[in-house]
């Protein structure tokens, strides 16, 4: 994550800086161990080195010290340069160490924060849905309230047109029978049958 690879680059820049202390006091020593080591070898006449001595009547003696001058010449400059090496690694990791407060509140802000406000946004998105079930419950029992209604008043159209309709069979059967006592009162001879099938 985030803060293991902060750490990681943190420690290699630590390890950067240690070597580049470790090359600057390499440096530093190198003068005297040259000028230690181009002293014993003019002592023993030989190449402290190689262990191989100078040849009388020879240059050997004269390129050997020529060589170890040209090193030691040379160590100021590297001397130079392993300390910028060293002031360069080191402002990093200063730059690096200043961003410790920010990525440590970063990783409070990934790991606690960010983590509780997501369980926050969550309650409040399932109060929500528990909210809006609730809202539409009474929306489908007003619906299931207006569907019984008409129902019903289906149904008292439906039995107002039969009591209508038992009044009519009603009247009529009255009718039918003070026909028929009108003419058994007559001694009528008619058919009641066929009078019947006349109504009917």
């Amino acid at each position: 994550n985030i803060s293991t690879d902060f750490q990681a680059r943190l420690a290699a820049q630590r390890e950067q800086v240690e070597l580049a202390r470790k090359d600057l006091a390499m440096t530093e020593s190198a003068k005297h161990m040259y000028e230690k080591f181009r002293e014993k070898s003019r002592h023993k006449n030989a190449c402290q080195f190689c262990r191989r001595g100078f040849a009388a009547g020879s240059n050997e003696r004269a390129m050997f010290e020529e060589s170890v001058e040209k090193l030691i010449v040379k160590i100021p400059q590297f001397l130079e340069e392993s300390q910028r090496r060293l002031k360069e690694a080191q402002d990093e990791l200063s730059r690096l160490d200043s961003q410790r407060p920010q990525w440590d509140r970063l990783m409070h802000l990934r790991q606690v924060e960010i983590a509780s406000r997501q369980k926050e946004v969550t309650t409040l998105v399932e109060e929500e849905r528990a909210a809006r079930s609730a809202l539409d419950m009474p929306e489908r029992e007003k619906k299931r309230l207006e569907e019984r209604t008409q129902q019903c008043q289906d149904l008292r159209a439906a039995a107002a047109t039969l009591q209508r309709c038992a009044q009519v069979v009603e009247e009529l059967r009255a009718g039918v029978r003070a026909k028929e006592a009108r003419l058994l009162g007559a001694n009528s001879k008619v058919s009641l049958q066929a009078e019947r099938d006349l109504l009917r």
